[in-house]
């Protein structure tokens, strides 16, 4: 693989195939999974840091 395409996929341009993403992963033993979005809600808390003014 090109060292140009491992540094793009490092600093998060990497425009290339999902194959070749694939191929990446599974050179350092993991996979590319899609889950659920988890959504949460903020605790009562944390509101006021959310929207704090400056």
């Amino acid at each position: 693989m090109n060292k140009t395409t491992i540094s793009e996929i490092e600093n998060g341009h990497f425009t290339g195939s999902f194959d070749l993403f694939e191929k990446v992963l599974s050179c350092v033993d993991l996979q590319f999974e899609v889950v659920p979005k988890k959504h949460t809600l903020p605790q009562w808390d944390e509101i006021e840091f959310l929207f704090k003014e400056n």
